[in-house]
């Protein structure tokens, strides 16, 4: 037995993979092979295989893909391929593979259509066991096709002799056992598929990718693939051959359980036979397989196309249906897979509006979905589309940003783009989008010899004239160049226009900097780089045009240039140009990118020290970098600062952000600057005799006082006559103002420019040059402009109604990876959103804001429906199936308010709810098995999983009230107890969300406030009226503060009706409150106050207490009898209770007689309180004044005697002393001798001076009871 094992270690480095990768080229061309002739020929005798010349092999071939997803046990979704394989050795080490009776099979069985080309043959050098990783093919064979044939090519290949193998998986480490079983050969191989380079294809929109090879991660890690090969060889016979690969989706996997894919293809020989076939290959492609480029399907399709508008028509109405990101993603795959002709037959059809049920909303369905398309077909129908002006302006700039973004490009669409270029008054972000387009498909073909990529070039060419007469010239021809940079190929005829402009001394240096950024698209062509020498070599060029001819050479270099730029450093007598150079070389001799492998080889001299470095005067190139090859990660950011020799600030500026994830390189951000004449503008207010420098802060505002203030007054007569109420102006009106105004011309240097760029995956995206928008930026220009705006916009207010519509796909990114079969298997993730917001009303902003009467009505219908879907499937061109995870989230609401405002007193408001059903939030979540036919036809049956609904509610029983119900939802996977694996979200089952708000019976709500023009009374009406009419629930309020101060109540309802009543009186007759509540027939009452009689200064109270419930006037627990008489004599008063009694629930009564009231400065008060058996007395005197304080007081009860107490005492004030003196008896015996204490005291305070003054205190203290008698002298 011999073994064999693959693997880094083994190569001794990335040079042991050349030969296997001279065929490669992957960037630029596809996976087309880089000879220009097919490989022939033998290179020793065949010691295994012995293939007999002119004898035909016949195979039996199957391919068989399962789809198993381990928390839903049992359940496969299949696809077969099969076919028949004949192997025809001929001379010279060359085997043809011919194909026939290929079949698609679904899991039922049935059959999906056919594969294009499948019967041309495909030629391959065979040397011993070992197949070359070049084919030879026939002319126009397809990409499908080719796979195919890769895949059987593949299952030949025992290469014995080496540990790696180049076939339709990539560039291979792999292990080889081989061992004797009979008489057969038995050779084993086996590999992890994530270690194959060249394997993983990314696909997103305008997404470019490079690849490294030094990375030892060449898979992004989501997918883990295992291939096992099994091949019998009898008497140098390939007699079987058998490939078994594993697929994990590893994300969400849990140890072996996950979403799983297993593919098993077999190879059987039937039978031999002579032959000697005929056949016409001729041109070379890789082994390599070929992500297939997007094809249209073979019959009429206007149909389906059709069919799949309607389903998106039917989901909208007043708003957009849950499933309408589903229906809308389905119709864009439809289109991608149909003809221009089709689309353009069923664009007719929508814009005749049969059949459909809302016209506009078919068309701009349909609309956003050739733009978002992005095939070559699409994109020619959105430009036909558009030169036929049925797109709005909106529109047309989505169809040129599109052409950025196109998945793919075909000759025909490139050929109307070329008609495009004729157009008058062209936008310029057009040409960026035509040059990308152009660039997409030269990425995916060979473009040199196309007639179309030519036309298109030539139309282009014939813009670049060289002559620049004003600044719009100028800046058309920059947007020509950066479109032939887009292309990322320049043709001969192309490049001696760019090479003339970049020549040209006389032109514009920035005409100039953008033609030699165009050289960088194409920078290995000799003549591009002699011309970016000569002028790099020519002292006399402008600094900035220099450095852009040495950075086209850094591009690309070879040993002469790198001879060249090593001879010119040292004699180089521009620090400018000198110092950027050395800069960058350091970088690339530093640099980690592997971009910069070439330019390291050439560029790798020593450099000279005389050129200093400093970013603030010097231009300077930096550059950070690093890579770890060991888990493919990596990133770059290099920065260019270019000075010119005519200016003190930097003249262009760049950013460049290169990423390296899993061995895939992006160049996913480069941002670019430049100006010119800035410098003027900066010293003119900065600079030694700028006006900020020489004058004072005062006589800046001096000097502009005045110009401030003829700006505000400017503003102000704007703002005033725009909110002003509009009125009818006559044209003469209208041109008799025209005459008067005339636009001050800016008082700066008018060619100021200032550029910025933006590239995204090494196409330029974007581009704005600010100087056009110099002209009219005076500061009247400005403000009228804002005010216009303005005024505009409240005209429109005053009366709309539109439907603003959203149908977009953000986010379509998808993995694909080769199989046995040929075809791929593809991780897919969609984002889709169709977002809907109807809305109509008339508000009018100037008759609010001037007060007068007015009514605001807003209607707004929002409605959207997002979904996230995840695809694990396998692709056989007529038929896509597998697996896929879908989550939407739909949301769908709306409300109708109309505002009557009646001069700010009153306000009456409507609310209206105009959808039937208000899905306030629903995410539903499912599993399906995934089957997608190219015709368009697609099924999605849902997979089992043990499902338990955990809750599910309505609440309806504030319908009959207010008309609606509140339903929520939520459920989910239930696996408990169940013998399947527990696989995380989103694996684990279906599930939803949901919350609801139903419009059983309800127009409107209604609410209205009034108020009198004094705003003492009011009345507030607040109301549910129904589908019929009928209020359903009522509240009204009324309310008034004067005269009276009262607050009603009333509310009806159909189950219901109650009403309050609150009301407070308080004049001369009466003081009190009353209280009244009721519902149906039964009512409660009760009031509380005082009753007033009497006249003059005498005055009676007598209490008032009501209460009334249901079964009638009853007594009140607490009952209060007799009355209180006020007698009011100046300022004297006199309380007398007469008699009043307080009977208590437990039937006793408190009776309270007596008087209070105040004599000048003094109060008195004699008041008993009785309840029939104790009573307790309060008699006394309080006299209060400025120089006086006295009390005699006594309080006696018969319930405790020892509380008794008798209080007698005065203050006197003199004014140098105070006299003051105290006695308090207490107990029983209020003329006690023993139980009295007696308190004495005086104060004497003298002072005339520091030598002449008295302080005195004296006190005295007796208490018999505890025997205390004694005297206090302080002097």
């Amino acid at each position: 037995m011999e073994y064999h094992r693959g693997g880094p270690e083994v190569l001794k480095g990335a040079k042991a993979l050349t030969a296997a990768t001279l065929a490669i080229l992957i960037l630029g061309q596809g996976t087309q092979a880089s000879e220009e002739q097919c490989r022939t020929g033998c290179r020793g005798a065949s010691q295994v295989f012995k293939y007999s010349p002119g004898t035909t092999y016949t195979y039996d071939y199957e391919g068989k893909v399962d789809f198993t997803l381990s928390s839903a046990e049992g359940q496969v979704t299949s696809t077969t391929v099969k076919a028949t394989a004949q192997v025809t050795q001929l001379a010279d080490c060359n085997l043809v593979l011919r194909l026939q009776n290929v079949q698609i099979l679904g899991s039922n069985g049935k059959k999906f259509g056919t594969i294009p080309d499948i019967d041309k043959p495909v030629r391959f050098n065979f040397q011993d066991g070992h197949v070359e990783d070049s084919i030879c093919i026939t002319p126009g064979d397809t990409q499908n096709s080719l796979n195919i044939k890769r895949a059987v090519i593949s299952m030949l290949q025992a290469n014995l002799k080496s540990s790696y193998e180049t076939d339709v998986f990539g560039v291979c480490p792999t292990e080889i056992v081989k061992h004797q079983e009979g008489g057969n050969l038995v050779i084993r191989k086996s590999r992890d598929l994530n270690k194959c380079a060249y394997r993983e294809n990314i696909r997103q929109d305008f997404l470019t990718t490079a690849f490294n090879l030094h990375s030892e991660i060449k898979t992004s890690p989501v997918l883990n693939g295992d291939y096992v090969s099994e091949q019998k060889v009898k008497e140098g016979i390939l007699e079987h051959a058998e490939v078994t690969e594993n697929y994990m989706y590893v994300p969400l996997s849990v140890g072996k359980n996950g979403a799983k894919a297993q593919v098993v293809s077999k190879l059987k020989l039937t039978g031999t036979s002579k032959d000697n076939p005929q056949i016409a290959v001729s041109k070379p492609r890789s082994i390599i397989f070929e992500n297939p480029h997007p094809t249209v399907a073979p019959t009429n399709n206007v149909n389906t196309i059709m069919t799949h508008i309607k389903d998106v028509v039917k989901t909208i109405d007043v708003v957009v249906g849950e499933h309408t990101a589903r229906q809308f993603v389905t119709l864009v795959k439809t289109l991608r897979g149909s003809t221009t002709k089709d689309m353009l037959a069923a664009y007719n059809q929508v814009k005749s509006g049969a059949g459909l049920s809302d016209k506009d909303a078919a068309k701009k369905a349909f609309l956003d979905a050739v733009l978002q398309a992005g095939t070559g077909e699409a994109i020619e129908v959105a430009m036909t589309l558009l030169k036929n002006n049925e797109l709005n302006d909106c529109e047309k700039k989505l169809v040129y940003y599109g052409m950025a973004m196109a998945r793919h490009a075909t000759e025909s669409s490139l050929i109307t783009a070329a008609g495009l270029l004729g157009h008058k008054n062209l936008p310029q972000e057009a040409y960026l989008g035509i040059g990308s387009l152009a660039g997409k498909f030269c990425r995916d073909h060979p473009c040199d010899k196309v007639e179309a990529v030519n036309k298109l070039s030539q139309k282009l060419v014939a813009k670049l004239t060289g002559k620049v007469n004003n600044k719009k010239d100028e800046t058309e021809q920059i947007y020509v160049l950066k479109a032939l940079a887009n292309f990322g190929y320049i043709s001969d005829n192309v490049l001696q226009k760019v090479m003339a402009v970049a020549q040209d001394k006389q032109a514009p240096n920035r005409l100039r900097a953008v033609a030699l950024e165009t050289y960088i698209a194409d920078a290995c062509k000799d003549k591009l780089r002699n011309s970016a020498l000569n002028i790099l070599q020519d002292i006399q060029q402008d600094s900035e045009v220099r450095i852009k001819a040495y950075l086209v050479l850094a591009q690309c270099p070879t040993a002469k240039i790198g001879n060249a730029i090593k001879t010119m450093l040292e004699k180089e007598p521009s620090y400018q140009v000198g110092g950027f150079i050395v800069s960058h070389i350091r970088n690339i001799k530093a640099s980690a990118n592997p971009d910069k492998d070439l330019a390291k080889q050439h560029l790798g001299f020593s450099l000279p020290r005389k050129f200093p470095i400093d970013p603030r005067k010097w231009s300077y190139s930096g550059e950070f970098s690093y890579a770890i090859d060991t888990l493919g990660l990596g990133a770059s950011t290099e920065a260019n600062v270019i000075y010119s020799q005519d200016s003190w600030l930097p003249r262009s500026s760049s950013l460049n952000l290169t990423a390296e994830i899993f061995g895939h390189n992006f160049n996913f951000l480069e941002i670019q600057t430049r100006q010119e004449n800035l410098d003027r503008l900066v010293e003119h207010y900065f600079g030694p005799k700028g006006i900020l420098r020489t004058s004072s802060l005062g006589d800046l505002y001096k000097n502009n006082e005045q110009l401030a203030k003829k700006l505000y007054k400017h503003l102000q007569e704007k703002l005033t006559s725009t909110l002003r109420a509009r009125r009818d102006v006559s044209k003469a009106e209208i041109d008799k103002i025209g005459q008067h105004v005339q636009i001050k011309e800016h008082q700066l240097n008018k060619d100021l420019d200032l550029d910025i760029s933006l590239k995204a995956f090494g196409s330029e995206v974007a581009f704005a040059n600010l100087n056009v928008y110099q002209h009219g930026l005076t500061p009247e220009a400005v403000i009228d402009k804002i005010i216009g705006q303005f005024a505009q916009g409240l005209d429109k207010l005053k009366q709309f109604q539109d439907t603003l519509r959203a149908n977009m796909i953000f986010m379509d990114l998808e993995l694909d990876y080769p199989t046995s079969t040929g075809f791929p298997l593809r991780l897919g993730i969609e984002g889709t959103a169709n977002v809907q917001m109807k809305t109509e009303g008339s508000v009018d902003v100037r008759a609010i804001l001037n007060g007068k009467p007015n009514k605001i009505h807003v209607k707004l219908i929002p409605s959207a429906s997002v979904e996230l879907s995840a695809r694990f499937t396998f692709d056989a061109h007529t038929v896509e199936s597998g697996m896929k995870v879908i989550t939407n989230l739909y949301t769908a609401t709306g409300g109708d308010i109309t505002v009557d405002m009646q001069g700010g007193a009153n306000v009456d408001v409507k609310v209206g709810l105009p959808v039937k059903e208000m899905k306030l939030i629903s995410a539903n979540h499912e599993i399906v098995s995934h089957v997608r036919e190219q015709s368009g036809q697609e099924t999605n049956s849902p997979l089992k999983f043990a499902q338990a609904k955990d809750f599910s509610i309505c609440l309806d029983q504030l319908s009959p009230f207010i008309g609606l119900t509140f339903c929520g939802e939520i459920n989910g996977p239930n696996l408990a107890g169940k013998d399947v694996p527990v696989l995380p979200f989103p694996l684990a089952g279906d599930s939803k969300v949901s919350v609801t708000i139903e419009n059983d019976d309800v127009l409107e709500y209604h609410f209205k406030h009034q108020t009198n023009n004094e705003h003492t009374s009011g009345a507030l009406t607040i109301e549910a009226i129904g589908k019929n009419n009928q209020k359903k629930v009522s509240l009204q309020v009324n309310a008034e503060i004067h005269p009276e101060k009262y607050i009603k109540a009333e509310f009806t309802s159909p189950l219901k009706n109650a009403n309050a009543e609150g009301r407070i009186t308080f004049n001369d007759q009466e003081k009190s409150i009353l209280l009244k509540a009721g519902y149906d027939q039964n009512e409660f009452y009760g009031k509380f106050g005082v009753g007033i009689s009497g006249n003059g200064g005498k005055t009676a109270y007598k209490p008032i207490l009501e209460w009334k419930s249901p079964g009638g006037t009853q007594q009140l627990p607490i009952n209060v009898e007799g009355q209180l008489l006020v007698d009011k004599q100046g300022s004297n008063e006199k309380y007398t209770f007469d008699n009043i009694k307080l009977t208590l629930p437990n039937g006793k009564a408190v009776t309270l007689n007596g008087n209070l009231g105040n004599d000048g400065p003094a109060l008195y008060t004699d008041l008993t309180v009785s309840d029939g058996q104790h009573s307790g007395n309060v008699k006394g005197r309080l006299h209060i004044d400025m120089n006086l304080l006295k009390v005699n007081a006594e309080v006696q009860n018969s319930i405790n005697p020892g509380a008794n107490f008798n209080v007698k005492g005065e203050v006197k004030r003199q004014p140098d002393e105070y006299d003051a003196n105290l006695q308090v008896i207490h107990g029983a015996d209020l003329s006690s001798k023993t139980n009295r204490l007696n308190l004495a005291g005086k104060l004497v305070r003298k002072y005339k001076s520091p030598q002449d003054f008295l302080f005195k205190l004296e006190g005295k203290a007796s208490y018999p009871l505890i025997g205390v008698n004694g005297e206090l002298e302080v002097r």
